[in-house]
């Protein structure tokens, strides 16, 4: 949990907020002049110590410090920390923990309202916890990460009972359908296209071919319908590892290494069809907090 000396005292996160509005309406402003083809230019503070206040402030942004102005402490870097926790979020809904990790930094290092640094600490405890159901093969033993999240959700006193239950439910139904996963071969397939995915995005072809084969011959109450092309896309990554166990390493004559995504996104489309897997429905897909509305039909706010 964030210490308090480096949170933004509670009388001042008003003012952060409303520096974020400000800073928002500006920036908008700023792009539609540019849509309509001017070349904007925001008035700056005048008189002889323009040059020094402005340089205070764009150096407070840039190494994350606070500033003092008309009796309020604000954070000039809060808007940033606030976009950086929604792509980071944007990023685990799609298991990318590259851009997780990278993101959730960035908003750690930037927010000093504890609000968004509690829920930053929630989050990096959340995806360590969906990191290691996508590491360890539905079944086997998981590590401590389940248990580091669960200690740490009650320690977030800034964050609403919701949100807190919410990560609570989300972590605990991501590790039954992981759990479920070990008898049920649907769910099984789409854990194993999950970590295809991930040895995509880091560059091991093989590794991932490895997982788009298991996926695929994953036992099935019914036969897959296989069209040409994509019985040519399985004879193709079969023919890879038939290389590997060859002395001369070389494919046989004919057949074309795969294109890993392609095969990926082939095999993927075919298991979903067989499993009448819903578009958009994945089920080891992680859901957002979004906070109730306040009964005018407009949420309050977002959780990021």
């Amino acid at each position: 949990m964030p210490s308090d000396t480096a949170a933004v005292a509670l009388d001042d996160v008003a003012a952060t907020s409303a520096l974020i509005e400000a800073i928002r309406v500006e920036r908008e402003r700023i792009r539609r002049d540019r849509f309509q083809g001017k070349d904007p230019r925001l008035a700056g503070p005048a008189g002889k110590t323009a040059t020094v206040i402005l340089a205070r402030v764009f150096a407070a942004d840039r190494e994350g410090a606070l500033v003092r102005a008309g009796g309020e402490t604000v954070n000039p870097g809060e808007d940033r920390a606030e976009e950086a926790l929604r792509t980071a979020i944007d990023a685990l809904t799609v298991w990318n923990f590259e851009a997780f990790g990278r993101e959730l930094a960035t908003a750690s290092r930037l927010a000093r309202d504890p609000v968004r640094q509690q829920r930053a600490s929630a989050l990096r405890a959340l995806g360590a916890t969906l990191r290691g159901l996508l590491l360890t093969s539905p079944g086997e033993r998981l590590g401590s990460e389940r248990s580091a999240l669960a200690r740490l959700l009650p320690t977030l006193d800034h964050l609403d009972d919701g949100e807190r239950d919410h990560y609570a439910s989300e972590s605990e139904r991501l590790r039954r359908t992981w759990g479920n996963a070990a008898t049920d071969a649907a769910l099984w397939r789409r854990w194993a296209l999950l970590r295809a995915q991930l040895t995509l995005r880091v560059g091991a072809d093989d590794s991932a071919l490895a997982w788009i084969l298991r996926a695929w011959d994953r036992e099935q109450p019914t036969p897959f319908s296989v069209e040409p092309a994509l019985a040519d896309v399985i004879a193709a990554t079969r023919a890879v590892f038939a290389r590997l166990a060859e002395p001369a390493g070389e494919l046989a004559d004919g057949i074309e290494p795969p294109r890993p995504r392609d095969a990926h996104l082939a095999v993927g489309a075919a298991i979903a069809a067989h499993d009448a897997v819903a578009e958009g429905r994945d089920p080891f897909a992680f859901v957002p907090y979004h906070p109730p509305s306040d009964g005018s039909g407009v949420e309050e706010g977002r959780a990021s």
